[in-house]
């Protein structure tokens, strides 16, 4: 579980408060239960599901000769934990609230109109933000992608709002004419559709972003729940592992296909 390479690999992916120390010989439910007693919940909750993405790619590796990569994995842990901290939130209310939860999946937008989704992603330890976009057609095919890894200036709907910015000059760069954009952050939504006074400290962002909208033919700003933004949240997560900036039209790397595969 953790003196393999590949699970090396893994673990370097984890946050960096991460701190395991793996003793000889014990095994893996005495581990947990040591991890438990000396681990905020969040933080053990995270760790235990990069023990099981490690086993289910050695599984996979054993069994059938599939070779996951680490970063994979560690992109399923999150997703994972992530859904399952969705459906705990939800509580005795989520059976009866499928129908409507369903209904609020992403969905393609309508003919001739391309959606962008973005998504900021923080590590204040580090202080730095992940940013990532993804514009997807009528058809739900992706014709633009993006990351892009920044310092941590302000707080995470500053993060937000830079994200929508970055993705707005992706859809720009991509051709796009009619543009709906999909954000998770309510307050920053509000900002943009000036239903909400700006804050001073976004204010200048909120500015720019108000002159982008000048580049579109017709374009609107729509708050989403997280789980219809699962594919930007997972990419901005990837981005807080790659300290670089990379923008892809049409094609997808494998290892950005490799995320979006992880979303659940």
């Amino acid at each position: 579980m953790f003196e393999c390479k590949a699970a090396r690999k893994t673990w370097t992916l984890a946050p960096s408060t991460f701190e395991h120390q793996n003793v000889p010989g014990q095994d893996i439910f005495s581990y947990v239960q040591n991890l438990c007693s000396k681990s905020r919940r969040n933080e053990a909750e995270l760790m235990i599901m990069y023990c099981w993405a490690i086993w289910h790619a050695r599984n996979k590796l054993i069994f059938e000769r599939k070779k996951i990569e680490p970063m994979l994995s560690a992109a399923k842990a999150e997703s994972v934990l992530e859904a399952f901290q969705r459906v705990r939130k939800t509580g005795p209310l989520h059976i009866s609230n499928t129908r409507e939860e369903s209904q609020q999946r992403w969905a393609p937008p309508p003919k001739n109109v391309l959606k962008l989704n973005v998504d900021a992603a923080t590590n204040s330890k580090d202080q730095k933000v992940g940013l990532g976009a993804v514009l997807r057609d009528s058809n739900g095919r992706v014709v633009a992608a993006g990351i892009k890894q920044a310092p941590l200036r302000k707080d995470v709907s500053f993060a937000e709002a830079e994200a929508i910015q970055w993705g707005l000059q992706i859809a720009k760069d991509a051709a796009a004419a009619s543009l709906i954009v999909e954000i998770d952050c309510k307050d920053v939504a509000e900002l943009v559709n000036n239903t909400k006074g700006s804050r001073s400290e976004i204010f200048w962002i909120i500015s720019e972003i108000q002159t982008q909208k000048r580049d579109f033919q017709r374009i609107q700003f729509n708050f989403v729940p997280r789980f219809c933004n699962a594919h930007a949240h997972s990419l901005a997560k990837h981005a807080l592992r790659k300290d670089t900036i990379a923008v892809w039209l049409n094609i997808l790397p494998v290892e950005v296909q490799n995320v979006f595969d992880s979303v659940v």
